[in-house]
């Protein structure tokens, strides 16, 4: 399908080709100048995060087998306010309008998604970084997430072995859903251009709750968080992505650094008050 560009975007981008399905694979082509540029997109492919929205999670599963003790009250207390109030400062926040951007990333941000292209679309910041380097996010957030995960076996090589903090295996299974949700949630900051002013400190306040009550290995997390920014960086920075600026260095500084870097002081705060 094709998505007719907002009169401000018109001869920055002739038309923007997108699937069918409201996350989609894409990449900005760039023929000579920005007047030639466009996006061109198809599906994404499945997230880490899938079974988590559509399917039992890990720990759900191995309650339901007998391998592990149903949570306690309090606990599953602090998960339904970490629904009604996740760290995204987006949730509950006043809108201008129901298409103010931060509106637009709350409801993103509810359904437990990345922005769809034509939510990056609607933005109408041809000229700007951010909303591209927030898709390549979305779209290499699987590999992301894997390079993390090797990072942290390698740093961590018993974590996941009895008496480890990420066994048994569910445990670990939520610590890679965490990282995925995680470069999510950060890729909201990036594409609106937040910088490090985007995490809620009531929301954070109940993860690091959450965190204590689950014995959560936060060494393990913060290096996460270290790799989850070093990955990206880097799978972005090697890739053929054209962006409207042209320095992907400076882009990135720009747009990417303070928003991981926020996400990181948060980890932080949680180890330091354990």
């Amino acid at each position: 399908m094709a998505l007719f560009i907002p009169s401000t975007w018109q001869g920055n981008f002739r038309t923007l080709h997108l699937a069918s399905e409201p996350t989609s694979n894409c990449k900005f082509q760039v023929h000579g100048t920005r007047k030639a540029s466009r996006l061109v997109c198809s599906a994404l492919p499945p997230d880490p995060g899938a079974t988590m929205r559509g399917g039992k999670p890990a720990r759900a599963e191995a309650v339901a087998k007998g391998t592990a003790p149903a949570l306690p009250d309090h606990v599953k207390q602090l998960i339904e306010q970490q629904i009604a109030r996740p760290i995204f400062i987006g949730v509950g926040a006043p809108y201008s309008s129901e298409s103010d951007p931060i509106r637009m990333a709350a409801r993103a941000e509810e359904a437990k998604r990345f922005l769809s292209v034509e939510e990056l679309a609607s933005l109408n910041r041809p000229h700007e970084d951010g909303p591209i380097i927030a898709q390549f996010l979305a779209l290499n957030a699987d590999r992301i997430v894997d390079e993390s995960r090797k990072e942290i076996y390698k740093r961590f090589p018993d974590i996941d072995k009895p008496g480890g903090g990420l066994y048994p295996e569910f445990r670990a299974q939520a610590c890679w859903r965490d990282f995925w949700h995680f470069t999510r949630v950060i890729s909201y900051a990036i594409a609106l251009n937040l910088h490090g002013n985007y995490l809620n400190s009531d929301g954070l306040e109940i993860m690091r709750q959450m965190y204590m009550a689950f014995k959560v290995p936060l060494d393990a997390m913060v290096v996460g968080i270290e790799s989850l920014e070093y990955h990206s960086r880097k799978i972005f920075l090697e890739s053929d992505q054209p962006i409207p600026s042209k320095d992907k260095e400076k882009a990135w500084k720009e747009y990417a650094s303070q928003p991981f870097a926020g996400m990181k002081a948060a980890l932080e705060q949680f180890r330091s008050s354990a």
